[in-house]
């Protein structure tokens, strides 16, 4: 496999397209353990939106998000206006990691500052599995 770890940032309003971003990354090799995606799905299978968070579900939540991004090589940011993703996208480049974004409204100065920027999820899978193959090759 790849052996990198990618975390995916990106809009809970948009599951389904987060989900179709981590299934290509791991059908690819990519190690994606953060499954923010599964959570949410599960609770919103139980008729929950995110408004119904708890204080303790946001903490916990928050938690396991920036424990991803901790762990990660990488992040791809489906950027799309998602304040968290914003946030665990801005976390990640404090942190020296890389950030590649996805998307073309440039909703703040961080959209409009990411040196990696792709208008196509497709486009930025295929960057991150030629960053793969490099960091391979060293």
């Amino acid at each position: 496999g790849i052996a990198m770890i990618v975390f995916v940032a990106g809009p809970s309003k948009d599951l389904d397209r987060c989900i179709r971003v981590r299934t290509a990354l791991i059908r690819l090799g990519f190690l994606v353990p953060c499954d923010w995606m599964g959570r949410m799905a599960e609770r919103r299978d139980r008729g929950l939106v995110d408004a119904d968070m708890t204080d303790e579900e946001n903490m916990d939540a928050r938690t396991y998000d920036l424990a991803g991004v901790d762990a990660a090589d990488a992040v791809l940011w489906l950027d799309e206006g998602s304040r968290g993703a914003t946030f665990e996208s801005g976390y990640a480049t404090n942190a020296g990691k890389l950030v590649v974004a996805v998307g073309t409204e440039m909703l703040s100065l961080y959209s409009r500052t990411a040196p990696i920027r792709f208008a196509k999820d497709s486009e930025a899978i295929e960057y991150l599995v030629m960053v793969a193959r490099e960091r391979g090759a060293r």
